[in-house]
C-alpha cells in the first residue's frame, strides 16, 4: 500500500526510527446545505487503517533495529 510504502521510505531515508506519530483524519469539503451523509463514509476506517499499517512497519523497523538486550526499541504515537 502507499502509506506502507511510505513509511518504509521514510525509515530508510532516516537511517532507522525510534519514534512514529500517527495523525490521521479525513476532510470533506461541501456546502453544509448539500452535504448527504452517505457522502461522508466510514469517517474512522481510512484513518485506523493508515494508523495500523504504519504501525506494522514502523514497529518491524524497530524491532529490528534494537539493540540485544534493549527491552523498548521505540515509541509510537497515535492522534485521530
Amino acid at each position: 500500500t502507499d502509506t506502507r510504502e511510505a513509511t518504509e521510505k521514510a525509515i530508510a531515508g532516516l537511517g532507522g526510527g525510534d519514534v512514529l506519530v500517527n495523525y490521521a483524519g479525513v476532510q470533506r469539503f461541501a456546502p453544509l446545505l448539500e452535504m448527504d451523509a452517505a457522502e461522508l463514509g466510514d469517517p474512522f476506517a481510512m484513518p485506523a487503517q493508515s494508523m495500523l499499517i504504519a504501525i506494522q512497519a514502523a514497529a518491524s523497523a524497530m524491532i529490528a533495529f534494537r539493540a540485544p538486550g534493549e527491552d523498548c526499541p521505540g515509541k509510537v504515537i497515535n492522534v485521530a
